[in-house]
């Protein structure tokens, strides 16, 4: 998709909700269950699947946030490890819980969780370069 025109943050907002929509997929939850079954007796196979599925993914997060100027960064860490930080808190413990207990992760939550953690991991866009996304509503509180 093409966000050259958006702003590096709701760009980065914008990518990880599309990965929210792949790795949080019936099809792709799937596709991992078949990649871990497999993989004691096909080496191959689990290679693919991390470098086409996992490496690919967290390259373009990666890529994203490099592409956001360090002064609107909250922390000051590698974009690597905040690629890492925003993949756990979206699908990394939801997608492990689908994988392991089956039933479908809830999607709009998510992307709510997304919102909120790019909020608090970069600065809004200020002066003319702010665009009204910058500043998502904060996920609602946790239910019971």
């Amino acid at each position: 998709f093409d966000t050259a025109d958006a702003d590096p943050v709701d760009a980065l907002r914008l990518r990880l909700r599309v990965m929210i929509e792949h790795v949080l997929s019936p099809r792709h939850i799937g596709l991992c269950r078949l990649a871990i079954s497999e993989s004691p007796t096909n080496h191959g196979l689990a290679d693919a699947f991390m470098a086409m599925g996992i490496g690919k993914s967290r390259a373009l997060l990666i890529q994203s946030i490099e592409s956001i100027p360090p002064q609107r960064r909250v922390l000051d860490l590698p974009p690597d490890i905040i690629a890492g930080m925003l993949y756990g808190a979206t699908c990394g413990l939801r997608l492990t819980r689908a994988l392991l207990m089956g039933g479908q992760p809830d999607l709009d939550d998510a992307c709510a969780t997304a919102d909120a953690v790019v909020a608090g991991t970069f600065h809004a866009a200020t002066g003319r370069n702010a665009s009204p996304a910058a500043t998502p509503a904060r996920r609602p509180a946790p239910r019971g």
